[in-house]
């Protein structure tokens, strides 16, 4: 099939489809014949698939040649999508921190964008929102409808953990952030078996430094990214009941060059 029939049927595609998909391209860089494509959430947006219902995108897109408006070619190394892997992205939320919830070991920035492990223990009132023992803190939104994506500088820190939870999650004691306990969470952690954390982090060869998060509510999912190369990490699924933050930690690690925060991202 040569190229302008190929863009074609696309196209057909597109508008026999009741939901679109929309994908960001980080950059596109012309070769001489063509130009490869990589993708990124909050960037310009191309927007293609077909997707038949919310549940059910399981197409494989392979090797699409269309014209460019210069005459040249651009070539799509398209994987094969599904409902879990690639979602209708909205542009990253501007979310903040809540202080009030924030464990007293924590620095926040004055923007209230960034957080780290402190040098020293603060004296914080002891409310019922703030976690004692986690070393985390939520942000000051929530979301209980729709769809959310947001995203999380992670710089070059060797552990961090981000994650979604129930309002209602514990905050005192000692909490295991697991799905039982109302976490939805992905880290870069020595022991994430043991704490029941999906260990796909320490599987990369090259760490993610930028980190996506997508909330479909309705759906029932929380998908994570790296940024980078919009590479799907992994995705939850469960049936949402009460609002859902998203909560960060940062860890306490005895490394000197352990100087990069938790930093929330905006488009």
């Amino acid at each position: 099939m040569g190229p302008r029939r190929s863009l074609s049927a696309l196209k057909r595609a597109q508008s026999r489809s009741p939901y679109t998909t929309s994908l960001c391209l980080k950059y596109l860089k012309l070769l001489e014949d063509f130009a490869e494509v990589r993708f990124h959430f909050g960037e310009v947006k191309y927007t293609f698939g077909l997707l038949k219902n919310r549940h059910e995108y399981d197409t494989k897109i392979g090797n699409i040649m269309v014209d460019c408006a210069d005459k040249r070619q651009m070539k799509f190394n398209a994987e094969k999508l599904t409902a879990s892997h690639s979602c209708s992205l909205p542009v990253p939320e501007a979310l903040t921190r809540d202080p009030e919830t924030a464990n007293n070991q924590l620095s926040i920035s004055q923007d209230l964008t960034s957080v780290r492990f402190g040098d020293e223990e603060q004296d914080l009132p002891d409310q019922p929102q703030r976690f004692e023992r986690l070393l985390c803190i939520l942000s000051s939104q929530s979301f209980s409808s729709e769809r959310q994506y947001w995203e999380v500088d992670l710089g070059k820190k060797p552990l961090w953990v981000v994650s979604v939870c129930r309002e209602s999650i514990s905050r005192k004691g000692s909490i295991q952030p697991s799905p039982d306990n109302g976490f939805r969470v992905i880290a870069r952690l020595p022991d994430c078996k043991s704490l029941k954390i999906p260990d796909v982090i320490s599987q990369l060869k090259v760490k993610p430094r930028k980190l996506g998060v997508y909330l479909d509510y309705e759906g029932g999912q929380v998908s994570f990214y790296d940024v980078e190369d919009m590479s799907h990490l992994h995705t939850f699924t469960d049936t949402f009941t009460e609002k859902l933050y998203p909560i960060f930690n940062p860890c306490k690690t005895d490394t000197a060059d352990d100087t990069d925060p938790l930093r929330l991202l905006t488009s």
